[in-house]
């Protein structure tokens, strides 16, 4: 069941998006007010009467990051600026507080008011710090980070070795095709439509068409190596570090419930205890109620020597030992 806290919270980050948005309409309308028609002149009338609860809802949902941010730098300074989310809610907070420091009413501020006002949005990513799943998912990302950057690299260095080739074999300004492989440049935004398998039909057609059809043996050759091999390699290891990081985190909180657990019960056994005072350990307790019990008493226990079925059986073959017994002594009267 969602609780009120996370929709409020949905609330408040759907409107930080909404209202940037709002405001830019709002801009581009207001930046030349003499040369509005009437129609304009109503619509942005209009669109102020819209606005002006939105931006009395920005001033407050701003007080309630800003009280935030104070409560929290104040319970605990130091582990405040050592978690990162909460170092990138200082950043967006910053970033909110930057377009109350400029003149909006100045026409030479207005781009950089606009463009402000579009990052405020950034404000919609405080989500991931209410969501566990989000948190553990950007976390992993973070931690494959070392081993995407080394995959990355031997992309790169293939693709490199893959523009100079196709710069030299296909990039002839008379004969060849220089849009596509006349840089290295163009031929590195080629060779990256290769890697993503993304209009790759065109380029081989392209160059069948300057009669180069051993570029057929060039493309499928980068294509297996670029996509089958490193960027499938790349998606393996991103989903790989992924798994290692939920499958750590799981661990981590089933250890946590089971120390959480054990605390409760050990609180539970000492409160046993500090209401009996006449007992010093619990063993001293348990000895003592031992005491007190009686042969009649129902005793439930887990071991299969002490079950009824058990017991049943061991009896019947009791039963049948004295009867053996008695049939043998009988036999050795006889024989006397």
């Amino acid at each position: 069941m969602i609780s009120v806290r996370w929709v409020l919270i949905l609330c408040m980050q759907l409107f930080t998006a909404f209202e940037p948005i709002c405001t830019l309409h709002y801009g581009h309308f207001s930046n030349d007010c003499s040369n509005q028609s009437p129609e304009e002149f109503l619509l942005l009338k209009h669109l102020l009467y819209v606005l002006f609860p939105l931006q009395v809802a920005d001033l407050i949902i701003l007080a309630i990051y800003t009280t935030e941010f104070l409560l929290n730098v104040y319970l605990d300074p130091i582990q405040y600026w050592k978690d990162g989310y909460k170092r990138f809610d200082a950043a967006v907070l910053f970033i909110a507080y930057l377009p109350y420091t400029i003149d909006r009413s100045d026409p030479k501020m207005h781009h950089t008011a606009t463009v402000l006002k579009g990052f405020q949005a950034l404000r919609v990513l405080k989500l991931i710090y209410y969501s566990s799943g989000m948190s553990i998912l950007m976390a992993a990302l973070g931690h494959t980070a070392k081993n995407v950057i080394y995959v990355l690299v031997l992309l790169f260095l293939l693709m490199f070795i893959f523009a100079i080739l196709g710069h030299g074999l296909y990039g002839n300004p008379e004969t060849g095709d220089p849009q596509n492989w006349g840089t290295l440049a163009a031929a590195f935004f080629t060779l990256f439509s290769l890697v993503t398998v993304d209009g790759w039909t065109d380029l081989q057609e392209e160059l069948d068409n300057r009669k180069f059809y051993s570029s057929r043996t060039f493309t499928i050759v980068f294509i297996l190596l670029g996509f089958f091999v490193f960027f499938n390699m790349f998606i393996g290891v991103v989903i790989m570090d992924i798994q290692e990081k939920l499958k750590a985190e799981r661990h981590a909180a089933l250890i946590s419930k089971k120390h959480g657990i054990l605390k409760r019960q050990q609180e539970e056994i000492e409160d046993v205890l500090s209401q009996t005072n006449e007992y010093k350990t619990f063993d001293e307790m348990v000895v003592d109620f031992k005491k007190t019990l009686l042969h009649s008493d129902p005793v439930v226990l887990e071991e299969f020597c002490c079950s009824l079925p058990f017991i049943d059986l061991y009896l019947t073959s009791l039963d049948r030992q004295d009867a053996t017994i008695y049939k043998y002594k009988a036999l050795q009267n006889v024989d006397e």
